[in-house]
């Protein structure tokens, strides 16, 4: 058997874990530069684990040899305590039935019919937004973002509202994002059933969540027992059968799978929406250039459905903007027995970590990585190596929920953008903030201005 790969691995027992906690990103991103394309990090833990800095390598854990790298338990044993054996953390026969079952949600039929509703619900959100334009106080547009995405995705895919308990559910979310960070990263896992403040918190901030959620599911229960359908993601997953038994998913199960699409519906396109405003106000001929697109393609109305195509500049903002903040920063594998990757051997039991965030910033794949510059992406840009750009992962198990977050980012932003233009404020500092997903540091304020052109209001 090969070798184990170079890396910082003088880093003590418990260094690598404060390492990530110190500086993560910068950690990872040097670590890719001094040691190449896959690194061996040191111990989360007892767990080895290794960086995979390299689109090739990447695929070959993501894609050709998937069943040789499968959900990690250092993941499972974070996560598992809030989303049981939801989508993300089910693998096997389990996880092949949840993703043929939910996959119907998802199609591009689909998406394209609820265009109508995302609009409305944008624009409702936008009527808010008046108080704060010009002279009036700044909005936290990381938490806006949120709350717009998350009222979006609960209308599109359960047909319902948790009304004036979202911030409560936003909170609680952070905290659960937290929660499953720290049990990552720390050298010392205690069981998560011991009563310690940390779990004490987490089951605190899990029962506000399922008392949100699951009156959703038992009113949608008691239509369904009444004959009245519903084609949307709730609606599948309660109509779900077994292929084998012919069984409906069990409470459990079916509580799982409506947290885990609930959360993964609105984390990553708030994330990138915030980073996308941020970049255009800082980023003036960018944003001249998205404006005029919207100009030439609607005019004086609001988009349509068959008007997302033609906003081929906005997609390229969209993409450059998830290149640089990709929210799923950091995918997390374990290889099945020991194995050999790009000629070097990984341990039995690793954790292999696909970093999407350092490969969008691999200056031998992007030219000068750090800048903002949507022509990447242009029809006529250079091709690029496959797996260089990997915002929604790849493979078997690339983001089922991926055609949806770009239909919304992109009404979204063609929606709010018609009407007002974020802008940055001076002296404050809008930096990443890595937990188990991407987050932007802070409430991310920014002032709103009213957009001056001929366009009458939405």
């Amino acid at each position: 058997m090969a070798a184990r790969p170079p890396g910082p691995s003088l880093l003590p027992f418990i260094g690598l874990g404060m390492e990530l906690q110190r500086d993560m990103l910068g950690f990872l991103r040097r670590t890719a530069r001094d040691h190449g394309k896959l690194a061996y990090l040191g111990r989360l833990g007892p767990t080895p684990a290794y960086l995979v800095a390299d689109p090739e390598l990447a695929g070959e854990v993501l894609q050709t040899r998937w069943r040789e790298f499968v959900r990690d338990d250092v993941l499972l044993a974070a996560g598992g305590p809030v989303f049981g054996r939801g989508l993300l953390f089910a693998e096997g026969e389990l996880w092949l039935m949840l993703r043929r079952t939910m996959q119907p949600a998802f199609t591009r039929e689909r998406l394209a019919g609820l265009v109508e509703q995302i609009r409305e619900q944008v624009e409702l959100h936008c009527q808010r937004w008046e108080q704060h334009t010009s002279s009036g106080p700044p909005i936290a547009m990381a938490t806006e973002m949120a709350r717009l995405t998350q009222e979006v995705f609960e209308r599109a895919m359960f047909g319902a509202s948790v009304g004036p308990r979202i911030d409560e559910l936003l909170a609680s979310w952070t905290g659960v994002n937290e929660y499953v960070t720290n049990r990552i990263l720390s050298p010392i896992r205690l069981p998560g059933h011991w009563p310690t403040p940390t779990n004490r918190a987490l089951r605190r901030r899990v029962a506000v969540i399922d008392e949100i959620v699951r009156p959703l599911i038992d009113a949608r229960r008691r239509e369904l027992a009444e004959g009245r359908e519903h084609h949307d993601l709730l609606g599948f997953l309660l109509a779900a059968r077994d292929p084998e038994t012919g069984e409906a998913l069990d409470d459990a199960l079916l509580r799982d799978q409506i947290l885990m699409t609930f959360f993964a519906g609105f984390e990553t396109t708030s994330t990138a929406l915030t980073w996308l405003w941020i970049l255009l106000a800082r980023h003036p001929e960018v944003e001249a250039r998205v404006h005029a697109e919207l100009d030439e393609v609607l005019g004086d109305r609001p988009p349509t459905a068959d008007d997302l195509p033609k906003l081929r500049y906005l997609q390229q903002v969209l993409d450059e903007t998830l290149r640089l903040y990709p929210s799923a920063f950091m995918l997390a594998r374990q290889g099945v027995g020991e194995l050999e990757l790009g000629g070097y051997r990984i341990d039995a039991g690793a954790v292999v970590f696909v970093s999407p965030y350092v490969i969008h910033r691999d200056a031998r794949l992007w030219p000068d990585p750090d800048r903002f510059d949507p022509d990447r992406f242009a029809v006529d840009a250079p091709p690029r190596e496959r797996f260089a750009f990997i915002p929604f992962g790849a493979g078997p198990r690339l983001c089922i929920g991926k055609q949806l977050a770009l239909l919304e980012s992109k009404l979204i932003v063609a929606t709010i953008a018609r009407r007002y233009r974020p802008r940055t404020l001076p002296g404050v500092e809008y930096r990443s903030r890595p937990l188990f997903t991407l987050h932007i540091d802070g409430g991310a304020n920014m002032q709103i201005e009213r957009r001056n052109r001929r366009s009458t209001p939405l």
